[in-house]
């Protein structure tokens, strides 16, 4: 006999919370998210990356059909490789960052139609950028596109950029990524690492990608449950029904969930969490 439960959708980020160090998941994380598709419940990574720098561990849960990208921007169908809704940054200001970046002598990333790309000198030498590690110097590596001129491929493409990152010394982000709020009210921005600010549509953030996909399911927001790690996850966390921050996540993201994992990312935390909440499916 089928349990009944209030959960109807999980949504979970994916670096440093449902992801090992490793940039990947164990056979008992994903044995976990199977299990619990297999009752009927939508599981859904939501992620700041693009869609084509999603992990390939993800080709391997079966059942998994949707994810969310680019912080909320973007709700896909995971295997047609399609959006099935997408806020792109007005074009208007995203002529307006490449002036702001440019000024700045800044790195940047944009993603488009979920391919990530970025300035060559930061491609050949992702160190340059501090705060990146090797997992992080690997990814920008194999997930990005490298552009010589980016100020003319950002004008070239103002109408399709689904994120605009600005990449910035980690003493510097606070301040910076205050002053980039000031100056571009009409943006949504957040960071997910101490190096990033991430800029996207205003109708953008997790929580509101959260609620899209709710809305097209037909669920309410307080059905879902969701985990994350950081400061891009923190309106998601608190707009599910359950909010749960793994035990690695930062202060700030912790204290604005409902629980805390016992477990960190790199010990199965997410699906430990998750065979608690639903124990008579792991009996």
């Amino acid at each position: 006999m089928e349990v009944l439960t209030k959960y109807k959708c999980i949504f979970s980020d994916l670096d440093k919370t449902l992801l090992n160090a490793e940039g990947t998941i164990s056979d008992y994380t994903r044995t976990t998210i199977q299990t619990i598709i297999s009752h009927g419940i939508e599981f859904v990574p939501s992620s700041g990356r693009a869609f084509f720098s999603l992990p390939e561990c993800l080709s391997e849960i079966r059942g998994l059909k949707y994810v969310i990208t680019s912080n909320g921007a973007c709700i896909n169908d995971y295997h047609a490789k399609t959006a099935l809704d997408k806020s792109c940054i007005p074009g208007s200001t995203i002529e307006h960052l490449a002036d702001y970046t440019e000024k700045l002598g800044a790195f940047v990333e944009v993603f488009i139609n979920g391919q990530g790309y970025t300035q060559r000198p930061f491609f050949d030498d992702p160190s340059l950028i501090r705060g990146c590690n090797d997992f992080r110097i690997k990814y920008v590596r194999t997930t990005r596109k490298p552009v010589d001129d980016m100020r003319r491929f950002i004008l070239d493409n103002r109408k399709d950029i689904e994120s605009f990152v600005i990449l910035v010394h980690p003493d510097k982000s606070s301040e910076l990524e205050a002053k980039t709020r000031f100056q571009f009210p009409e943006t949504y921005i957040t960071h997910s690492e101490k190096h990033m600010i991430e800029i996207s549509n205003i109708n953008s953030g997790k929580h509101r990608g959260m609620e899209k996909f709710c809305s097209l399911m037909k669920i309410k927001p307080e059905e879902a449950i969701a985990f994350g790690d950081a400061a891009n996850d923190i309106e998601m966390l608190r707009s599910a029904g359950l909010g749960i921050a793994v035990a690695n996540a930062t202060e700030e993201c912790r204290k604005s969930a409902d629980r805390i994992t016992e477990k960190s990312n790199n010990d199965d935390g997410v699906a430990a969490e998750l065979r608690t909440i639903f124990p008579f499916w792991f009996q």
